[in-house]
């Protein structure tokens, strides 16, 4: 009698929970909106199902399943037909290289460079990184709460973002204290 190793069903389920967040935080990175994201992921996820008899054991399941993704995150622009910030040629860039980091094994490391390098910055600038980021506030919003212009969060935002990426650059090159890739 086949166990459920010999599932194609339960392999399928153990590859994907173990890159679900992964998954995740791929789909957020070319979507902005989380809803939107985890619509796309839910989508991708039937698709992944449906095809996965063409992944070949052995190889990554998350280059495979982000592929899946990305092609789903296009559709689902089209679908909304949201006028986009990004290109599709700069949404691809941005895909490739995550995929690339996952792959390089080097996307753990600057998840861990970013937390540390948030956790460094001052208490109103890490209030502004969890009221757009953790609680999906709009700038709007955020502006009018604090009584400022829209300009001002976005200038701010746009500041903490370049403290961040410069932080966790340093962070994950040689001599870094999360060593090179």
């Amino acid at each position: 009698m086949d166990g459920p190793a010999d599932d194609p069903g339960h392999e399928f389920v153990r590859l994907y929970t173990n890159d679900v967040t992964r998954l995740a935080c791929f789909a957020r990175t070319l979507m902005p909106n989380k809803s939107d994201a985890d619509d796309a992921l839910q989508d991708a996820s039937v698709v992944m199902w449906s095809k996965y008899s063409s992944y070949e054991p052995g190889t990554s399941f998350y280059s495979w399943a982000s592929r899946i993704l990305y092609f789903e995150v296009l559709n689902a622009r089209r679908k909304l037909g949201r006028v986009s910030l990004l290109p599709e040629a700069v949404l691809q860039v941005l895909a490739e290289e995550a995929i690339r980091l996952e792959q390089d094994g080097r996307a753990d490391d600057r998840r861990a460079a970013l937390q540390s390098c948030v956790e460094k910055l001052p208490d109103s600038d890490r209030e502004l990184i969890r009221q757009r980021y953790i609680a999906e506030a709009s700038v709007v919003k955020i502006a009018a709460e604090q009584d400022c212009s829209i300009q001002k969060i976005y200038r701010g935002l746009a500041r903490i973002h370049s403290a961040l990426s410069r932080c966790v650059n340093l962070a994950t090159s040689d001599g870094g204290p999360y060593g090179a890739a």
